[in-house]
């Protein structure tokens, strides 16, 4: 199942589900009745980031191009944790594989 979440406000309206900003993170995990501490959130900005942190997701960094080198050092500074980047196709194979499984697992059942 696949869903899609965004923000239609403007920066100026100072909605709670822009990024930095969790609201949208947490609507999702509500609408898929998953915890917060239990989703990973895929990302390839530094707001991306602070969103899954502010919503006590798993921050997960891909790498699409984007100049992350200072802030990736902000990060480890600010919070102590560094996210793992990860490679845009390394990541499609991975999502792929646990597809996969979690179809022969339904299967079998």
């Amino acid at each position: 199942h696949l869903d899609i979440h965004d923000c239609r406000h403007h920066p100026d309206e100072n909605c709670s589900c822009r990024k930095p900003k969790p609201g949208m993170l947490l609507a999702a995990c509500a609408a898929h009745g998953v915890q917060a501490a239990d989703a990973i959130f895929v990302g390839d900005s530094w707001s991306d980031l602070q969103a899954a942190r502010a919503a006590g997701c798993q921050p997960v960094l891909v790498l699409t191009g984007r100049p992350q080198d200072a802030w990736l050092a902000t990060w480890s500074r600010a919070d102590g944790v560094v996210p793992q980047p990860i490679d845009p196709v390394v990541l499609a194979e991975t999502v792929a594989t646990l597809l996969r499984r979690r179809v022969s697992a339904a299967l079998a059942q």
